[in-house]
């Protein structure tokens, strides 16, 4: 098991339902064993702000201050902490489709590819994962099936998801997810990314998961199959995603591999 006390910072965009389910997260699988240090970003914050501050000075500043500078308060819950504090830095965020929140000089670059390149790695400048269409899509979660509701959201329907994943009930509360949810969640979500990246619709084993159902891969898949082709997006949350990935084989021997079907 990981060391205890030592510090985590998780960045995500957003104010209220971001801030409940990273916090309930944090709640049931950090509290034990690290000092986890939650920075939001409202008011139209996002990832391309932290990205544009790090070219801004040509990546000579860490992570921690850009953030520093960007949120006054994010300033403030760092003072006297500097990136040499922090273990890990992971930063979660929603697949913006139509490029919404990109400032107009970049609309015609991939910048979301540039993104995953710039944030790979949890002990370097963090390591970036991203929801389709929104972190509210783990309301699609349905416990019977262990899978999302909906497969895939017409780009052109964005506007409604919200609102509609809001009158599903297993997964409404996020203050109150119990562990048995997010380990549903678990299973459903790698299963999901299986289907999005490879077409198949059964659990792969852990070093399948590591390898091949990676964020820039998945990402591709979605350009490439979904938003290309049919101006659509995978319904996929990515904080499950993230917990398999953290907490490593033990933990996906314990939550996955009880249905593991081989590659």
């Amino acid at each position: 098991m990981r060391d205890r006390k030592k510090h985590i910072a998780f960045v995500y965009e957003g104010e209220k339902t971001e801030k409940v389910l990273v916090e309930r997260m944090q709640e049931l699988f950090f509290e034990e064993i690290a000092d986890v240090m939650i920075f939001s970003f409202p008011a139209c914050g996002n990832i391309y702000m932290i990205w544009n501050k790090l070219r801004e000075y040509e990546f000579e500043i860490d992570v921690i201050d850009a953030i520093r500078e960007i949120s006054p308060k994010a300033k403030e819950l760092l003072e006297g902490y500097s990136i040499s504090d922090f273990s890990e830095v992971y930063l979660f965020f929603d697949y913006d489709a139509h490029n919404d929140n990109l400032p107009q000089v970049y609309r015609r670059t991939d910048v979301v590819e540039e993104l995953l390149q710039a944030f790979d790695n949890e002990t370097e400048n963090g390591k970036l994962y991203i929801s389709y269409p929104m972190i509210e899509s783990l309301r699609e979660m349905s416990i019977e099936q262990e899978d999302y509701k909906s497969f895939y959201v017409p780009i052109d329907e964005l506007i409604h998801y919200k609102q509609y994943v809001s009158e599903e009930l297993e997964f409404r509360d996020f203050r109150h997810l119990t562990q048995a949810q997010w380990y549903t969640a678990c299973r459903g979500s790698v299963k999901r990314a299986h289907l999005i990246v490879n077409f198949q619709d059964v659990l792969p084993t852990y070093h399948y998961f590591l390898n091949e159902l990676t964020q820039k891969k998945i990402y591709h898949a979605q350009r490439e199959w979904f938003v290309k082709l049919n101006r659509m997006i995978g319904v996929l949350n990515s904080l499950p995603l993230f917990l398999l990935e953290y907490f490593k084989e033990e933990f996906w021997k314990r939550v996955i591999c009880r249905e593991c079907e081989k590659e």
